[in-house]
């Protein structure tokens, strides 16, 4: 899997078609997208499985990856930066989380009422319709992020402090397989610093 920070040129261009170029990509692979806030500043990244030539930019014809990227600048003038891995940071609570149909198209919220966190998002697709489950990393400042997420209208499930060591251990969060996910009532979105 390799890891991409978003960086943003100008406003979107075209937000429909961004839309349904994610709809469509997703159509044909998952996606995983991470947002890392420390204190204001936020980066956004995408995590693609590629191709094998995708880490010398030289990919194979029809590489979702490569027509990801492609669509990206020529819907919203963002560009993919490979990045050297995300830092590891001292999170004490994660939260699994899946979208109920009162859920608010803003994703951006759950770091909201941090100064240190992460949420990774994981899309799929089914049937004629978008999945979501997301993670939600956090440190010890503020609320309880159970509560948090559920009062953003989300379903949440807190993982014990014990897991929570054990699984920050894995290679940076990128390759774990979120385990739950629900239909996503409003069109995919794409995160932003």
């Amino acid at each position: 899997m390799q890891l991409y920070r978003l960086q943003f040129g100008e406003e979107s261009r075209r937000p429909e078609e961004l839309q349904a170029g994610l709809a469509r990509h997703l159509a044909h692979a998952p996606l995983r997208m991470i947002l890392a806030q420390i204190g204001q500043r936020r980066q956004a990244y995408l995590a693609l499985e590629g191709c094998a030539g995708c880490a010398y930019l030289r990919c194979e014809p029809g590489c979702y990856a490569d027509l990801l990227r492609r669509m990206l600048q020529l819907t919203c003038g963002a560009s993919l930066h490979a990045s050297q891995g995300l830092a590891p940071r001292g999170f004490t609570h994660m939260v699994l989380a899946s979208p109920t149909r009162r859920v608010h198209a803003d994703v951006h919220a759950l770091l909201d009422a941090y100064s240190d966190a992460r949420i990774i998002l994981d899309w799929t697709w089914h049937g004629k319709a978008a999945q979501l489950g997301v993670l939600l990393l956090t440190c010890d400042d503020g609320p309880n992020p159970a509560s948090h997420v559920r009062a953003c209208g989300w379903r949440s499930w807190p993982v014990p402090r014990l897991a929570v060591g054990i699984a920050l251990r894995q290679a940076s969060m990128l390759h774990v397989q979120l385990p739950l996910s629900s239909r996503w009532p409003h069109a995919p979105v794409l995160l932003r610093a």
